[in-house]
């Protein structure tokens, strides 16, 4: 996470190979994490960059669980 200059903030998701082996598999993952991020945008303090790194399991997860752990997160790191 890096404060930033720009008039919006921007996150990237990295869903590896360990992940999964099949691209849609990760890009559902990547999907799956844009969506959870976007419904928390209003809450953000501030403009920042932040490069989200999944692990393997995720895939296994439900959109709530997503959601909840991507709450979590944002709410450890005090950015919302």
């Amino acid at each position: 996470m890096l404060k930033s200059n720009l008039p919006e903030s921007r996150f990237g998701f990295v869903v590896s190979r360990k992940v999964s082996g099949k691209a849609t598999v990760r890009n559902k993952v990547k999907r799956r994490l844009r969506d959870a991020i976007f419904l928390r945008l209003k809450e953000l303090k501030g403009v920042i960059d932040v490069v989200v790194i999944t692990l393997p399991g995720i895939e296994k997860k439900e959109f709530l669980e997503i959601q909840n752990m991507v709450g979590g997160g944002l709410k450890k790191l005090k950015i919302i």
